[in-house]
């Protein structure tokens, strides 16, 4: 049962990737890139770590981030209509 939960996990993130990698500048990384893509390891969960890669003052960033998340969460919805979503935005401190 484990098994198939993950399997699916992996094709869902399969699936959204490549609306993910639209967003140039975002780098994906950590154990769930790594075990896709390099190196087959054992992983409990899969998750996407995005990295923010331009170097820009906070208030830039902050937003360029959020307007990426929102047009990631378009491209995805585009093409998995019934994916549920949820965004949250973080109070700039």
């Amino acid at each position: 049962m484990a098994n198939e939960t993950y399997k699916r996990q992996v094709a869902l993130l399969l699936d959204i990737l490549p609306e993910v990698a639209k967003e140039t500048f975002f780098a994906l990384h950590g154990g769930t890139a790594i075990n896709l893509f390099v190196r087959n390891m054992p992983r409990l969960s899969v998750d996407i770590d995005l990295t923010y890669l331009p170097i820009e003052d906070r208030e830039t960033s902050l937003q360029n981030i959020s307007d990426g998340l929102s047009r990631i969460e378009e491209s995805i919805l585009s093409v998995l209509p019934k994916a549920k979503i949820s965004l949250m935005q973080v109070e700039n401190q």
